[in-house]
C-alpha cells in the first residue's frame, strides 16, 4: 500500500489475515452477521471522528 512502511504493511496484513477469512473468493470478517450489523449500524449514528488534535503521538504495535 502506498504511504506505508514496510513494518506499517506487515501489521496491516497481519491484522488482516488475523481478522478476515476468504469465503468463495471474498475476504469476510470472522464476526457473525449480528455483530457487523450492530457495529456498522454504531459507527454509522455516532461520529467517532477526533475533533481536537491530541497532543501525544499514536503508537502502532
Amino acid at each position: 500500500m502506498e504511504g506505508l512502511t514496510e513494518e506499517e504493511g506487515t501489521h496491516f496484513k497481519t491484522y488482516l489475515q488475523a481478522n478476515f477469512v476468504v469465503k468463495e473468493n471474498v475476504y469476510i470478517h470472522h464476526s457473525d452477521e449480528k455483530a457487523l450489523n450492530t457495529l456498522s449500524n454504531e459507527v454509522t449514528i455516532k461520529d467517532y471522528c477526533l475533533k481536537q488534535k491530541i497532543e501525544k503521538p499514536f503508537l502502532c504495535y
